[in-house]
């Protein structure tokens, strides 16, 4: 949830081992990349990478990683105060291509 400077973008490296990688968070509905950078995290590691903007519109962000040649992805969704089931349901297909 947002918070004073926005929304924190957190990465979590819950492993034994420190690792290197990138990220990039995109609008599913403009597809316009909203943070894009590398990182590096200790092990069983945290870091506050940057914050995006609150908005008042609902949002759905979709978010890709890649640590050791691997892609991962996970969705995030922005709304205030709740998601209507029409928005939530065109973005299933979405989720599910992001998949």
């Amino acid at each position: 949830d947002a918070k004073g400077n926005g929304h924190p973008v957190v990465i979590v490296n819950d492993t034994r081992d420190q690792v290197e990688g990138n990220f990039s968070i995109k609008d599913a509905d403009t597809k316009k990349v909203l943070l894009s950078k590398m990182f590096s995290i200790s092990a069983n590691g945290k870091s506050l990478e940057d914050y995006l903007p609150e908005t008042d519109e609902t949002k759905l962000w979709l978010i890709e990683w890649e640590v050791d040649g691997v892609q991962y992805k996970n969705h995030y969704f922005v709304f205030k105060p709740h998601v209507e089931l029409d928005e939530y349901l065109k973005w299933l297909p979405k989720i599910k291509r992001n998949q």
